[in-house]
């Protein structure tokens, strides 16, 4: 495929089926380098600027990004203290996290609601969230 040509359909389907697959071929065992890759991928994937796997930490609560995408965003998002998020401050992925509904904006910067760090820190204009849950109870969010 040439560099200015746009892909095709099926070009994007075999990219997204290998996505999964190489994220279904991840280890079990070690669940913050299996999260790590999965956002890695799963960034590859949607050309994002950051991927973060949060999951609540609950005797703090706080959703804390255990799995991370290796960018240089997410270093600086590490840096401010961003990769942690109370759930009492509120914000977007708290929001997803709370009412297992997934989010999405492509204007986050005219969101009242969006924690100031995420917008003005970090200089996130959009995103895209959905909560994770494991056997039936909600226990973190995919955010990119």
């Amino acid at each position: 495929m040439s560099p200015g040509r746009p892909k095709s359909e099926q070009e994007r389907r075999d990219e997204l089926l290998y996505a999964l697959e190489k994220i279904l071929e991840l280890p079990a065992a070690d669940l913050r380098a299996t999260l790590d890759r999965a956002s890695a991928l799963i960034g590859n994937l949607l050309h994002a600027e950051k991927v973060d796997s949060f999951l609540l930490e609950p005797q703090t609560q706080t959703l804390v990004a255990i799995g991370t995408s290796d960018t240089p965003m997410v270093r600086k998002q590490k840096s401010l203290g961003l990769d942690r998020l109370q759930l009492a401050n509120r914000g977007n992925v708290v929001k997803v996290f709370e009412t297992g509904q997934p989010g999405l904006s492509g204007h986050l910067e005219e969101d009242p609601e969006e924690l100031p760090g995420l917008k003005y820190g970090l200089g996130i204009r959009s995103y895209i969230a959905v909560p994770f849950e494991v056997e039936g109870v909600r226990r973190g969010v995919l955010e990119c």
